[in-house]
């Protein structure tokens, strides 16, 4: 069995909202402001309605560009100028993607003006998008100093606690984004996230619709809700919000991946590379995209493929536990169970706690008769992951070898009852059958194994 990722949720981008509710940050003046821009770059009042810096007239290019020319004109002063240099952060930072400029126009606003508490914010996010989640804080923090109302300041520092796995401080600042402001749809997704992390689907489902009755265009909140869905196999469910994600955001690089794990759970084979390849196009250096392609070439049994783009995934990313596993997956399906081994154990040692990975395990030594390790696996992997269907049918076939039968037909019904999906669950129900001589049945089960997969040649 194999899994692209163990994420629930994407909150690498801090705030994934509309654009339309991107506030580019308070406005000193207001529109003195604007009128001043008006001014300065068409010489007359009543061309104040054309002025692009400091709103959404023309293209980011064009806002940049007025920008650009009131700071060149030098008429302007302190706190307007640094509204200017925030607007133009803002531009560089959300629609062109260009941190580096963006970081200098927030730090700029912010020397000309020290009370600019939205542009610590902005800057504070450009550090959490580079991972640099304590000098995110350290912004977020002097923002708060500023205006302790601020609910944004107090959800985007969440957002960096949470990523440090300070989940204390993460849900105390959510909670006083909402007393803030209890329509703060970010407030909510991130809230969801939380639950989302806990597996907690049904509070997670919850708060992620909040936050889309406050934002309806959140295509982030789209692509997590949707990844919830896929993960509770509510397929069509999970297509809808995932194709509203990305129309409402066609380069959002998480939702292609998402589609496509909706796309392998139906076995949707051709649409799921397409959507994977796409996501691999748009962020090269996100190994996921290539364990998702792995895993698609491992279900056609193109094994000699599947290999090389897990190969590709550990070359790219050699911590990821899941390419690991899914190499391993492949030498064990081609029969070299020392190599397996040595996959799933370098997963496990990654990431001790990874249920499936240590399942994987047990059942190499469940081959090799070793059944005191099958059953400490299969213990060590149920605890880890209660939801991992083939682990208690991996602990009944070791009972069952081990003639503990009442033991083991308990744990094989228990395996097929939490995933009917799972072509080994059946398998070991077909072994019991087998032992008990119920020939009828077994060959039922191996009717549904096939099924599943078509590929096990058990």
């Amino acid at each position: 069995m194999l899994q692209r990722s163990g994420l629930f949720f994407d909150r690498r981008i801090l705030h994934g909202a509309s654009t339309a509710s991107q506030p580019a940050g308070c406005r000193l003046s207001g529109l003195a402001l604007a009128f001043l821009i008006a001014l300065l770059l068409c010489a007359a009042p009543a061309a104040a309605q054309d002025a692009r810096c400091d709103n959404d007239k023309g293209t980011a290019e064009e806002r940049v560009r007025d920008c650009t020319r009131i700071i060149a004109l030098g008429k302007v002063k302190g706190a307007e100028l640094a509204e200017i240099y925030h607007f133009r952060g803002h531009e560089f930072f959300y629609n062109l993607k260009d941190h580096d400029r963006a970081l200098s126009d927030f730090s700029e606003a912010i020397r000309l003006n020290p009370k600019a508490d939205n542009s610590f914010i902005r800057r504070g996010e450009i550090y959490h998008a580079r991972q640099d989640y304590k000098r995110a804080i350290a912004d977020f923090d002097q923002a708060l100093k500023i205006n302790p109302k601020n609910d944004e300041a107090y959800a985007s520092r969440a957002a960096s606690y949470n990523e440090l796995k300070d989940y204390r401080r993460g849900e105390a600042d959510i909670a006083q984004a909402l007393r803030h402001n209890p329509k703060n749809a970010f407030a909510y997704a991130l809230r969801a996230d939380n639950h989302a992390v806990r597996k907690d689907h049904a509070k997670a489902i919850a708060d992620y619709t909040e936050a889309l009755r406050h934002d309806p265009n959140y295509a982030h909140v789209h692509a997590n809700v949707a990844n919830i869905h896929q993960q509770l196999k509510n397929y069509a469910q999970a297509l809808s919000h995932v194709n509203r994600a990305l129309q409402l955001d066609e380069e959002l690089e998480f939702a292609y991946g998402v589609r496509g794990d909706v796309y392998l759970g139906l076995k949707d084979y051709a649409n799921a590379a397409a959507d994977y390849a796409k996501a691999r196009e748009l962020k090269p250096d996100n190994a996921q995209h290539l364990i998702g392609l792995g895993i698609v070439a491992y279900r056609k049994a193109n094994y000699d493929e599947a290999f090389n783009l897990f190969d590709q995934a550990l070359a790219l990313d050699p911590k990821n536990t899941f390419a690991a596993n899914g190499r391993g997956a492949v030498w064990d399906r081609k029969g070299n169970l020392d190599r397996a081994l040595m996959d799933y154990e370098e997963a496990i040692r990654l990431d001790p706690t990874y249920a499936l990975a240590i399942s994987n395990r047990g059942e190499i030594y469940l081959r090799r008769d070793d059944y005191v390790k099958t059953l400490s696996d299969a213990n060590q992997a149920i605890k880890a992951d209660p939801t991992l269907g083939r682990a208690y049918s991996l602990r009944g076939l070791a009972q069952l070898r081990m003639d503990q039968v009442a033991k083991a037909l308990d744990d094989i019904e228990k395996g097929i009852q939490v995933d009917s999906d799972d072509e080994f669950t059946f398998y070991a129900r077909a072994e019991y059958f087998m032992a008990i001589k119920d020939f009828a049945r077994a060959l039922a089960d191996c009717d549904q194994v096939l099924r599943i997969d078509p590929n096990r040649g058990e």
